[in-house]
């Protein structure tokens, strides 16, 4: 359902919104995004410690086949890196 409502937006928005078409949904799906990058969790060092732990964990499993494997070591190494990242973007 779908309902009118009136905002406040820059002039120079409501210029770029008239060269488009459907410019209600152009709309909704910014808000959409806005709201949900909002509401995403935050990254932190200490939660991709706590998952490289898990995972790392996981190698040590019993019934784990080859391709099991691989994944976990290769979810570590991607890890890792973004764990790098984050302490060089710091």
């Amino acid at each position: 359902m779908r309902i009118n409502r009136t905002f406040s937006i820059d002039y120079e928005l409501v210029l770029e919104l008239k060269k488009k078409s459907n410019q209600s949904e152009i709309v909704n799906r910014a808000v959409r995004k806005y709201l949900d990058d909002s509401n995403a969790p935050e990254v932190t060092e200490e939660s991709l410690t706590k998952t490289l732990m898990w995972i790392c964990s996981q190698l040590y499993t019993k019934d784990m086949d080859a391709v099991e494997t691989a994944q976990i070591i290769n979810a570590r190494d991607v890890l890792m890196c973004f764990i790098q990242e984050l302490n060089l973007d710091s």
